[in-house]
């Protein structure tokens, strides 16, 4: 009877910490189900609040993924807050943010709003570092000498590397040293 009287309390104290102290951990050999070391320091870097609007509605295939990706995001990070709505049961809260398909996340930050499409954490974590960063930096490619190109996808082109780059928030450009030669500012 002792034990008893003394564990039910114990265990009630336990889940109330449990529930206001969440602690997760990733024992997966590879570390499939952490957050990369990138998306860390950018949502430990976030200087304003960032809200992320997610139109999904319950049935969508990658619902719970996404569910779990910005659940952990949120808990990384206590600027970062979301919410998600189904566009079939909420249309004009689709109509004001112009979403027309399910799957859709937004980022805002003030007046400031990144589209996302994808549902992975790079697709997420390139969305967020857009919303939350004014500056862009600026890439530029040189072109005039046979180069590759980077706006047309091919075999041996660069259009994946940009592509890339712009995902990373970089401001993306071709530079021809043979009509000027005045480096752009950037």
């Amino acid at each position: 009877r002792v034990v008893t009287a003394v564990a039910g309390p114990v265990l009630a104290l336990l889940n109330y910490l449990g529930a206001r102290h969440p602690l997760r951990f990733d024992v997966t050999a590879e570390q499939q189900f952490s957050l990369s070391e990138q998306t860390l320091q950018i949502l430990e870097s976030l200087e304003e609040p960032v809200h992320v609007t997610l139109f999904f509605t319950p049935g969508h295939y990658n619902r719970m993924q996404v569910n779990d990706l910005i659940q952990e995001y949120a808990l990384r990070s206590p600027k970062l807050t979301y919410e998600f709505i189904d566009p079939d049961l909420e249309p004009r809260r689709a109509m004001e943010y112009q979403v027309s398909r399910d799957g859709v996340i937004i980022f805002e930050r003030g007046e400031r709003r990144e589209f996302c499409f994808g549902t992975q954490e790079q697709d997420l974590t390139s969305a967020l570092l857009r919303a939350s960063s004014d500056r862009i930096k600026g890439v530029y490619f040189l072109t005039g000498h046979q180069e590759r190109s980077i706006e047309e996808s091919g075999e041996r082109s660069l259009y994946q590397v940009a592509e890339v780059l712009r995902n990373e928030n970089y401001s993306v450009n071709t530079f021809n040293l043979a009509v000027t030669d005045t480096v752009p500012s950037d």
